[in-house]
């Protein structure tokens, strides 16, 4: 007798994908936005200068006019030092099944992509709030108290586009055009939110993304004053604004050389991650740990500018 279609599906032979895949991804956008630049040693310092270490300004003058200058010196509270802080994860491999059940998928393969994105997880969760000794400073340290501003409700604190117009110009750096807009997703809808409640159609601008052939392309993205928002999901709504502990934060920040980048050691060459493996005396089983030295430097403190807010009941 023929076989039906229950039976048939059993003696299929399908082909098997070749790694995990996540099925509910946290969004992460930033990190296709951030640099990364080598150093040489375990720390980058920054030295950091006020308008006055620079001197007076020059007389503009016959040269055979007395001309008193200033000489440059830093100003030591204003140094500071960035270092590389430890990112590990652990792989175990049982031998026999790495050498007799990787004709599909490497057993091996699998699991180091695995510890790899526990890794990138475990940077953008440091990324944002930064706690614990062997992390790196987050930005919402690096937001300075003069960086950082609330949203002008003072009875909600609820976000108004005015407020994003603040916030933008509170950074200087980069002649005062930050490159990126970031936060959690209740702040982006909050921001779309802010659009909706005067009647205004939101701002987009194209950005580049990966597009579905492993190439980039072009889309819009979500913008105030031509400046991109990025979803981060990892940062909190537990910031404390006024007499609540429900805020969020939005951060108007400039990417790269004089602002916000992350540091890597130059040794590593251009992978920023390695792995070593360690042999078991005792068991049959391999051992992998990647190791990735990574840090944050921000070198001017106005490439920060932090907005604390909270998302009314709309957007939740």
């Amino acid at each position: 007798m023929p076989l039906d279609k229950t039976q048939g599906l059993r003696l299929s032979n399908d082909e098997l994908l070749g790694h995990l895949l996540e099925n509910a991804q946290n969004r992460i956008q930033l990190a296709e936005r951030l640099p990364f630049f080598p150093i040489t040693g375990d720390s980058l310092r920054v030295e950091r200068a006020s308008a006055v270490d620079f001197g007076a300004d020059p007389a503009f003058d016959d040269l055979v006019a007395p001309v008193n200058e200033g000489v440059a010196i830093p100003t030591l509270s204003l140094e500071t030092k960035f270092e590389l802080k430890l990112i590990t994860q652990q792989v175990i491999v049982n031998d026999f099944v790495a050498y007799n059940q990787s004709s599909v998928n490497s057993q091996v393969g699998v699991q180091l992509e695995s510890a790899t994105r526990r890794m990138l997880y475990k940077f953008w969760k440091a990324f944002g709030v930064g706690v614990g000794p062997n992390e790196f400073d987050g930005i919402k340290t690096l937001a300075v108290a003069g960086q950082t501003i609330d949203a002008n409700d003072p009875a909600n604190f609820y976000l108004d586009l005015i407020d994003l117009a603040r916030l933008v110009a509170k950074v200087t750096s980069n002649n005062g055009r930050p490159h990126v807009l970031w936060g959690n997703p209740k702040a982006f809808k909050s921001v779309l939110l802010a659009y909706f409640e005067k009647g205004l159609e939101p701002e987009y601008v194209m950005v580049s993304v990966p597009d579905s052939n492993g190439g980039m392309t072009q889309r819009p993205c979500l913008a105030f004053q031509g400046i991109p928002f990025y979803i981060d999901e990892f940062y909190p709504s537990t910031d404390t604004v006024g007499g609540f502990n429900d805020a969020t934060s939005i951060y108007a920040i400039t990417m790269g050389r004089g602002g916000l980048y992350g540091i890597v050691p130059s040794g590593f060459g251009s992978k920023m991650i390695r792995v070593k493996e360690v042999l078991g005396a005792v068991n049959s089983q391999t051992v992998y740990r990647l190791f990735w030295p990574v840090g944050l430097c921000l070198e001017k403190q106005d490439a920060i500018a932090r907005l604390r807010f909270r998302a009314k009941a709309a957007v939740n």
